[in-house]
């Protein structure tokens, strides 16, 4: 079967400072190779119709501009298989996650992670990718709250959280 590929790559303005390996870049370079490998294997296996980007956009949610018209190509047949270097790059959101699954299956797409590449056909697959969007949903949730920690422990011992300091604040 020839799939009808949409890359989909994004990075959060907090994992693009931390992550050098993760940028939009780097994702892009490894689809390419990914697909570069299936197309010698197979030359049939596919072509890419689109990338979407979201650059600066969390996975915590789909209120994303590049997300949102991917499903909607989805879902008019544009494409039929939805590539992505990592699954959390789709989401961490378990609810979101479980949405998005529905449409793949009712649309008769597909997706695939290059990195964590589960047989969702098979019951562990499944089970599997849900545990992964699971993990992906914990660290969000974990590092929002580290964040949150830090700002109040720092506004509680009289330190400034960002900004231009107020005038006569020392």
């Amino acid at each position: 079967m020839s799939h009808n590929i949409g890359i989909y790559v994004r990075v959060s303005t907090e994992e693009q400072a931390q992550v050098a390996d993760g940028s939009i870049e780097s994702q892009q370079h490894r689809i390419k190779a990914f697909i570069d490998i299936k197309i010698h294997q197979d030359k049939h296996w596919g072509k890419v119709i689109e990338t979407y980007v979201d650059d600066g956009y969390s996975a915590g949610s789909t209120n994303r501009p590049a997300y949102q018209r991917m499903i909607r190509d989805m879902k008019s047949g544009k494409i039929n298989l939805i590539l992505v270097a990592d699954l959390s790059r789709l989401s961490r959101n378990i609810s979101d996650f479980c949405d998005l699954y529905k449409e793949i299956g009712r649309y008769k797409a597909s997706f695939l992670s290059i990195k964590e590449q589960f047989d969702t056909s098979t019951p562990i697959g499944e089970m599997m990718v849900f545990n992964m969007i699971n993990l992906a949903q914990f660290e969000r949730k974990q590092t929002s709250e580290r964040i949150s920690m830090n700002f109040h422990s720092r506004a509680m011992r009289g330190l400034s959280n960002g900004g231009r300091p107020l005038l006569g604040y020392d």
